[in-house]
C-alpha cells in the first residue's frame, strides 16, 4: 500500500508516524507497513487511486499523481454527500 499526498499537506508525516486507521463495517484495520509520501517518485504504477481532494485542487492533484497511473489503474473519487 502506498499513500501519496500533496507536498503542502502534513498528512504524510502523520501517516508515517501513526499509520492509517481504517474503520469499516466489514472490519477495522491499522496499516503501518506502507509507503506514505508526498513524492510520486517513490511509487511505481499503482492498482487503485483513491482521489480525495477539495474541488479547487482537482486539476493540480490529478497532474501530481498522473505518473502513478498505469494501463490497469482504477481511480475512485468519492463525492462528498451534502445533506
Amino acid at each position: 500500500m502506498s499513500w501519496f499526498s500533496s507536498p503542502a499537506a502534513s498528512i504524510s508525516d502523520a501517516l508515517r508516524r501513526d499509520g492509517l486507521h481504517i474503520v469499516s463495517p466489514s472490519g477495522n484495520r491499522h496499516v503501518r507497513n506502507a509507503v506514505f509520501t508526498a513524492s510520486g517518485d517513490a511509487i511505481e504504477n499503482v492498482e487503485l487511486v483513491l482521489f480525495c481532494v477539495k474541488s479547487y485542487d482537482t486539476e493540480t492533484a490529478a497532474k501530481a499523481f498522473a505518473p502513478l497511473v498505469g494501463a490497469r489503474t482504477a481511480i475512485l473519487s468519492p463525492a462528498k454527500r451534502h445533506r
